[in-house]
């Protein structure tokens, strides 16, 4: 008799959220949709609109469109900033950078997943809070003049189904957008999907404003994350492995020393290092290690509100950081590059590879000039050459310095960031 309440109790809940949602009838496209290889908006305008005139406005202005078909449900969410994106540029957590959370409600009682679409290119399913494999999900990712596109191809099976959906998907989308200082506008957009028979028409392509791809050069993936430390870079190796890398450039350990919210103890530093490059070496991917670069301890300081001795260890536990780093390499056959021997003279000077007040009037002390990250790109060029590293699909991972921070391009294999300057040593005639 309990058991049959609480089931009853269930289904009532489950009709009455229904209920509150509106449900869109989604078409069936009759073809795989070029996005699964590039994204491609114009072909979206044939689906259907998840936004409805009788839906509240959201905080910021983006479209969003859905279809499927016998293998895959397909979502799109269309950005408009009104400003230069900054993919992926939130504060170091997956689901808090810009981009979008798609929520569902699965056919089994208490279960919701969760696929967060970063606009950088990274996807991350969880499931019960506990982040799995993406499998064969897809994301394509594009920057705008004013924003950014999203696609998401999502097999049935990853929404524990065999197929379309013969009653409505309980569904929520929650695109979101960063500002700085820190501050995150969500608008959730509650929906339940139903599939549908009809073949949607593919419209003619509309005008888009003109479009910069975000990586570029597919055989470099940019997958530096702000804020990261060596723990959540092992969170990140799921989404790292589905890009299925053959080498793998790591370097973590900055947020683990001077962010006071990101400190760790160095031993397990050491340990979960190990387990990192572990990982890589046991999926046969070559490794190259960089050491962490020293900081410019005052600045940090006064940012982190240390102790006058807190600041005076800073580039000592640099220091042995970089040491316990070096002996995980030597163990899991990690090649080093000593980075942080680069940094000759004064860190302080106008030509330093440190932002500072000197070269750019700022008090940094942590990130690099574009000059620092054009070396530690003509170092790793070197050492791929020399030791015949694969180039096929190479990832680079870490915090805000392997995403480039402050530079033109941030986030992606453009511009000023190293995984940039090294697509263009590597790939260009």
């Amino acid at each position: 008799m309990k058991k049959t309440l609480h089931l009853f109790l269930f289904s009532l809940l489950f009709c009455s959220l229904l209920m509150a949602r509106e449900v869109i009838m989604l078409p069936r496209v009759a073809t795989q949709p070029r996005s699964m290889r590039e994204v491609s908006p114009w072909e979206w305008q044939g689906w259907t609109s998840l936004r409805t005139p009788a839906m509240p406005q959201p905080p910021f202005s983006y479209q969003a469109f859905g279809a499927y078909d016998e293998q895959h449900l397909y979502i799109t969410v269309e950005m408009e900033l009104g400003r230069e994106p900054h993919a992926g540029h939130g504060c170091g957590v997956p689901w808090f950078s810009e981009g979008a959370e798609l929520r569902f409600v699965l056919p089994e009682p208490d279960k919701i997943l969760q696929i967060f679409l970063d606009a950088s290119g990274v996807a991350f399913v969880q499931r019960r809070w506990l982040l799995q494999p993406i499998g064969d999900l897809i994301l394509r990712t594009r920057a705008t003049a004013t924003g950014y596109a999203l696609f998401a191809a999502i097999p049935w099976s990853v929404l524990s189904l065999q197929g379309p959906p013969t009653t409505p998907l309980s569904f929520n989308l929650l695109p979101q957008v960063v500002e700085r200082p820190l501050k995150f506008q969500r608008d959730n957009l509650s929906i339940a999907l139903k599939a549908g028979q009809a073949t949607a028409a593919i419209s003619s392509p509309m005008e888009l404003a003109p479009a910069i791809d975000l990586n570029p050069e597919p055989r470099i993936i940019n997958f530096g994350k702000p804020g990261y430390n060596v723990r959540e870079l092992q969170s990140l190796l799921p989404a790292i492995f589905d890009a299925k890398p053959q080498t793998a450039i790591v370097m973590i350990g900055t947020n683990d020393i001077t962010w006071s919210k990101k400190r760790l103890p160095v031993d397990e530093y050491e340990a979960t290092l190990h387990r990192i490059l572990n990982a890589f070496r046991e999926a046969g991917v070559r490794t190259i290690l960089i050491t962490i670069p020293p900081c410019i301890e005052e600045y940090v300081a006064e940012r982190e509100k240390y102790t006058h001795e807190q600041r005076d260890a800073l580039n000592s536990e640099i220091n042995e950081f970089n040491a316990r780093a070096k002996r995980v390499a030597a163990k899991t056959g990690a090649i080093v590059i000593d980075y942080h021997e680069q940094f000759k003279g004064d860190i302080r000077s106008e030509s330093s590879l440190i932002r500072n007040e000197a070269n750019l009037r700022s008090k940094d002390g942590v990130h690099l000039t574009a000059e620092g990250y054009r070396l530690l790109a003509r170092l790793l060029a070197d050492v791929i050459k020399a030791n015949h590293l694969p180039t096929d699909r190479i990832v680079c991972c870490g915090d805000s310095i392997t995403y480039g921070a402050h530079m033109n391009g941030q986030g992606t294999t453009t511009g000023d960031t190293y995984p940039a300057f090294l697509r263009t040593i590597l790939f260009t005639p």
